[in-house]
């Protein structure tokens, strides 16, 4: 199996992941906030957890799986100021740099991420107003971050297939 054929595969896997976890999180939201609203309005109270739940499980999710989304769509945005004046060559001379400085500048969030989750995990965090536990979704930070560096690396191999024939 070929090194595109193979990339193309990872690409798509981790596309369908990310958006699974994305409209699993976008439904969740939706359903829980609908629910809180029309408990409001029947009973007249809240639901407890809905701000943990929004803002700590359903956000995170959200967004973390969304950069790996937005690089499969090539939805990120590109400040090319600095490169739209460059030649084609000078241009695909740059390309490694920024795919090192994207990929140092996420793993090192995922890092980061992975501390924290287990620092929370350890202390055993939980919710602002519930007890609901929050450290399980301090790990969708690495594992978003990972998901992004594989659809970045997966870009940008794809990218160089396309281009080169």
């Amino acid at each position: 199996m070929s090194l595109v054929r193979i990339t193309t595969v990872v690409d798509r896997m981790t596309y369908e992941l990310a958006r699974a976890i994305g409209v699993v999180a976008m439904l969740g939201f939706i359903v829980h906030i609908s629910v809180d609203v029309f408990v409001r309005a029947t009973a007249g109270q809240s639901w407890r957890s809905t701000l943990d739940f929004t803002a700590f499980w359903y956000m995170p999710l959200l967004v973390f799986a969304g950069f790996a989304v937005a690089e499969h769509a090539r939805e990120h945005m590109e400040v090319n100021i600095l490169t739209a004046r460059l030649t084609r060559g000078a241009q695909d001379a740059l390309e490694p740099l920024a795919l090192i400085c994207m990929t140092t500048f996420a793993a090192l969030v995922a890092w980061y991420g992975l501390e924290g989750a287990r620092e929370d995990m350890e202390l055993g965090k939980a919710g602002v107003i519930s007890d609901l536990p929050l450290w399980p979704l301090r790990f969708m930070v690495p594992v978003g971050a990972g998901l992004l560096i594989v659809q970045v690396l997966c870009s940008h191999v794809l990218r160089r297939a396309s281009d080169h024939g």
